[in-house]
């Protein structure tokens, strides 16, 4: 999208998009702090509410947008899966037996790939089908390729939209599984 569609290069393109995975990795420590402090849901509401919200600003990029608007948009992006990650990875072995949490980290871990490679795929194959249709339509390159990633977008939104849902129906953890503070 970045490339194709609205004319940056690949070497800005990069950098534009390292900001947001670099500040997701130096804050995972602190959100992990502040999910055993809080538990899960107070930290993955917002940062579902701010994933969601990245996305469907990705549908309103066009040609000369400014670079910093991307960097932002990246941002938000990375700061609202970190909120939802870190938590959420926490609170599933959390709930495991600690015999068993080697088995369930590399579970969590084999299924995060496979789920990533999959929605990557997913997604450049619909980006791709309304990339040709626009561009069938009669849209030059740059804009077939705007409007293929619109829609691409749009469904990312669509299941960040799920998500966000229900991030609403994690249950708080109950006091007697809250960290204590009186914990060595």
């Amino acid at each position: 999208h970045l490339q194709l569609g609205l004319g940056f290069t690949a070497l800005v393109t990069g950098l534009a998009l390292l900001p947001g995975p670099v500040l997701q990795g130096l804050l995972a420590p602190l959100i992990g702090r502040l999910s055993d402090a809080v538990g899960p849901r107070p930290l993955v509401i917002p940062g579902t509410i701010l994933l969601t919200a990245a996305v469907f600003s990705m549908t309103t990029l066009r040609a000369g947008v400014p670079l910093a608007l991307v960097v932002g948009i990246s941002i938000a992006m990375s700061l609202g899966m970190g909120l939802i990650f870190t938590p959420m990875l926490t609170a599933t072995l959390g709930a495991l037996p600690k015999e068993l949490y080697g088995h369930g980290a590399a579970t969590m871990n084999t299924l995060q790939q496979l789920a990533g490679a999959a929605g990557a795929g997913l997604i450049v194959a619909i980006m791709s089908v309304a990339t040709s249709a626009a561009a069938r339509g009669g849209l030059e390159a740059a804009a077939a390729q705007i409007r293929g990633s619109q829609v691409a977008f749009l469904v990312s939104g669509s299941v960040a939209v799920v998500a966000m849902v229900c991030a609403f129906l994690i249950r708080p953890l109950p006091a007697e599984a809250q960290p204590s503070t009186t914990d060595g």
